[in-house]
């Protein structure tokens, strides 16, 4: 018997019409696409073989012609979410420009698909396209002048904030906000979480403010912050 034959069939010729157009269309990019929507909505927890068959209307044996298996998928996944990643090369941007891009790419693609932070944490999976973006970075930092430590310390200072600032904002952590919503937002009331005025004005006063809510503004001022500094190194060093 012949690989995809049941008795002398072929395995497309043995099913339904609806399903046999699913399993015709079958392509790699549809099915990491497919994948990426259900961890999106549902987490990645959500995701086995079996699922994703039922998404896209086919049997789960299927996807193994594709993905050999949810590793690889979770590996594909990752490098799907990289790709939309942009590092600003070859538009003739300067170095600190060059990282602005890509930090606020990476911002953009946290919020787009809130299974890429999870992904980036829990994959060992290094390829081309997933390391792409740090060796880009790299190379901006040592090509404004910066020594290979420098380079180092700069790209893990500026990676940790924007990730971490990702991550506070997709998952909310203990600060001004909870899963993007001031406490006040929350209807909490201030006296419930021990917010006493006498002990608490600074912070009661900053949740009245409305650069609580404006989580743009926030991110552009820690990046800024951090391009300054990075600026400042790079003028003492030349004096």
């Amino acid at each position: 018997m012949s690989n995809g034959q049941i008795g002398g069939v072929g395995k497309s010729e043995s099913m339904a019409p609806v399903q046999k157009a699913a399993y015709m269309s079958l392509r790699r990019d549809g099915i990491l696409d497919a994948a990426l929507g259900l961890v999106d909505k549902h987490g990645l927890e959500s995701l086995s073989m079996r699922k994703l068959a039922t998404v896209l209307g086919v049997e789960a044996m299927s996807l193994y012609n594709h993905v050999p298996n949810k590793a690889a998928l979770l590996d594909g996944l990752l490098e799907r979410c990289m790709d939309e990643v942009e590092t600003g090369e070859g538009d003739g941007l300067s170095w600190s420009e060059r990282l602005r891009c890509s930090a606020w790419s990476v911002r953009r693609v946290a919020l787009r698909h809130p299974s890429f932070l999870p992904l980036l944490n829990s994959q060992e999976f290094h390829s081309e396209k997933v390391l792409r973006p740090v060796e880009s970075a790299l190379a901006a930092l040592r090509e404004a002048g910066f020594d290979e430590d420098q380079a180092i310390h700069a790209y893990q200072t500026l990676i940790g904030f924007v990730l971490g600032f990702s991550l506070q904002e997709g998952s909310g952590v203990i600060g001004l906000t909870c899963c993007n919503q001031s406490m006040r937002e929350l209807g909490c009331e201030l006296s419930e979480v021990g917010l006493v005025p006498e002990r608490f004005p600074f912070l009661i006063s900053s949740l009245s403010s409305p650069a609580i809510a404006t989580s743009d503004a926030s991110f552009d001022f820690g990046l800024e912050l951090i391009l300054s500094g990075l600026q400042g190194m790079l003028r003492k060093s030349g004096e």
